[in-house]
């Protein structure tokens, strides 16, 4: 066990007997002090310890040592450690005044000499520093340690807790403790040698206990509330440590007064509607809106218009449109103008056959206008059926005549114009031989051929206009010929072989395509007759193939008769020679020859 030099002590024991500190201290007590320790728990001499004076008198200093409560150390004293159930050795410690006591406050530990600051052990204790510059101003056990708040201070070695005395419980001191989560913090008093009195704080249960140590008792649990609108009823959820019920309020009768009077969950409902005005006036509104009884104001009135409303809300629909007739006779009908929202259309009935009865059955504005018809052809005759006195008129029918073409039934046989053969083909006295005319009847009555207009004058379009048998034979800018069936214009203006083909186009006709020996003879021949100084263009051409050629209405080379050498496609300074002409048989004996296609030819036109 470790013994402390009890010296020093002395002047705190001094300072203790005349602290001038207004909380219990050593300080204030004058009455016998309450010894640290006469246990002795072995044979050491060193346990023994002199006991305060316990008379008060003017002796000087009554105590030498104060006892430190310090558990044995095996190996730091040389004691034999305390056996089983003896009372802890008292090691004799010198503390000045006021380190370690127990404190809440700063002001606890402040003395006329030392100004000690009350430091935070931990949630067990807050216990009293004391000032130092260095460890040898704090006792042994102890080291001066640096506090941000309250500059360097004597502290147990290791953060270990203050030793608690017997004079600090005798002096009945007193430091705060806690015990914190969560929650909060739950704080009590203790004497050192006492646990801590309070618990962990928890959350706040109806009890009538500070459950979470925040100073107010079953706060936070709310209220609870029952029932609906006027029967809703709220009550604190915990009175006086106790969980209350709730009783809703007895319902009411609804009424209009914004409240929900029968607590149904429903406002001012049930209170019906208010309708008022007539037609398209009447306005219905509910009879309670906001909590407020409602009155009812009829629309304004407007026009009455056909629309199946009262618009002018008098009561009436549709009225004053009047009504309108129409049709004559049985056919006359009179209809609303306005039926049912819809304006009408007066549609009269339908007519029927006319007999003797005084009415306009067929409704053409006459009365019994029936007549009796009898003959047939010029022979017929129609007169009134109705005589007016009941009886039925005797229509008497015509003479006839002999039949004359003039699209009567002269002879009143039932047949018109027999005799004569109408609607035959005639050419009438035109310019031209077509058969367009018709046998039909003249103003003298016989008949004879009708066929208006000068007739037809033959044009350049290969077809016979004139019905004589020959085409084109007038009215083309070229000679025309026929051959084998085919007709052909042989043309001696000269044009390049393009131009030549759409010339031959406008007149309904292509450039020339032979087909045998025998035509290109005959085209040869005729084509020299009018000119051998030149040649003449053919619709034969290899334009859009070099070698494969064809004909100009896009068929292909059947027979061909060639001059030696040719086709070359020899030009002049390398042109092409991609179409054909026909050249004087003289030079030719009747061949082919390739030649430029821009130069200037005769053509042969070709109608098939």
């Amino acid at each position: 066990m470790r013994r402390f030099n009890p010296l020093p002590l002395v002047v705190a024991l001094v300072a203790l007997g005349c602290g001038g500190s207004g909380t219990p201290s050593l300080g204030g007590l004058d009455t016998p002090p309450v010894p640290d320790s006469t246990t002795v728990a072995d044979e050491s001499p060193l346990d023994d310890v002199q006991q305060r004076d316990i008379v008060a008198d003017e002796s000087p200093i009554d105590v030498t040592k104060i006892d430190v409560w310090l558990p044995d150390a095996t190996g730091q004293d040389g004691v034999q450690a305390d056996a089983p159930g003896d009372a802890p050795d008292v090691p004799p410690v010198t503390l000045p005044y006021p380190l370690c006591q127990p404190c809440r406050a700063d002001l606890e530990c402040e003395t006329a000499d030392v100004k000690a600051p009350c430091l935070v052990e931990g949630p067990d204790a807050m216990t009293c520093g004391y000032p130092c510059a260095v460890d040898g101003d704090c006792p042994d056990g102890f080291e001066c340690i640096r506090d941000d708040v309250h500059g360097r201070q004597c502290r147990p070695i290791g953060g270990a807790a203050c030793p608690c005395l017997p004079r600090f419980v005798a002096a009945g001191f007193v430091t705060t403790c806690w015990r914190e989560n969560g929650v909060g913090r739950c704080t009590g008093v203790r004497m050192c040698n006492e646990d801590c009195p309070v618990s962990a704080p928890s959350a706040e249960v109806c009890d009538g206990i500070d459950n979470n140590c925040d100073g107010a008792i079953d706060e936070g649990l709310g209220t609870i509330a029952c029932g609906k609108g006027a029967c809703e009823v709220t009550v604190p959820a915990c009175v006086n440590g106790k969980p209350q019920e709730c009783v809703p309020r007895a319902p009411a009768q609804e009424v209009c007064d914004g409240i929900d009077n029968n607590c149904d969950g429903t406002t001012d409902e049930g209170l019906g509607t208010l309708t008022c005005g007539l037609g398209v006036c009447a306005v219905t509104v509910d009879a309670c809106i906001g909590g407020r009884p409602q009155p009812c104001w009829p629309g304004p009135a407007g026009v009455e218009t056909c629309n199946g409303l009262d618009d002018n809300c008098d009561g009436a629909t549709d009225e004053g449109f009047g009504e309108t007739t129409c049709g004559v006779g049985a056919c006359m009908r009179t209809v609303q103008n306005c039926d049912h929202g819809q304006a009408t259309t007066c549609v009269p009935g339908d007519p029927s056959i006319e007999i003797c009865n005084g009415l306009d059955d067929d409704c053409n504005g006459k009365t019994d206008d029936v007549t009796i018809t009898c003959g047939t052809g010029a022979c017929q005759r129609t007169v009134p059926a109705c005589t007016g006195d009941g009886s039925v008129a005797v229509c008497v029918p015509g003479q006839p005549a002999p039949e004359a073409c003039n699209g009567i039934d002269d002879n009143c046989d039932g047949t018109t114009d027999e005799g004569f053969v109408l609607g035959a083909a005639c050419d009438g006295p035109d310019a031209d031989l077509c058969a367009n005319g018709t046998i039909g009847c003249l103003p003298d009555g016989t008949a004879g051929c009708i066929e208006p207009g000068p007739g037809f004058v033959e044009t350049c379009n290969g077809r016979d206009d004139n019905c004589d048998g020959q085409i084109d034979e007038t009215g083309c800018p070229c000679p025309a010929f026929q051959y084998n069936g085919h007709n052909y214009l042989f043309c001696s203006p000269t044009a390049n072989w393009s131009v030549a083909g759409t010339s031959c186009k406008g007149w309904g006709y292509h450039l020339a395509k032979i087909e045998d020996a025998a035509e290109n003879k005959w085209i040869v021949d005729k084509a020299n007759s009018i000119d051998r100084t030149a040649g003449w263009w053919i619709g034969l051409n290899d334009i859009a193939k070099e070698g494969t050629f064809v004909w100009a209405d896009g068929s292909a080379l059947g027979y061909s008769v060639w001059v030696q050498g040719q086709p070359n496609n020899g030009g002049f300074g390398g042109n092409d020679q991609d179409c054909v002409e026909i050249l004087s048989n003289l030079v030719s004996g009747y061949g082919w020859n390739d030649g430029e296609c821009g130069n200037q030819l005769h053509f042969v036109c070709e109608l098939q």
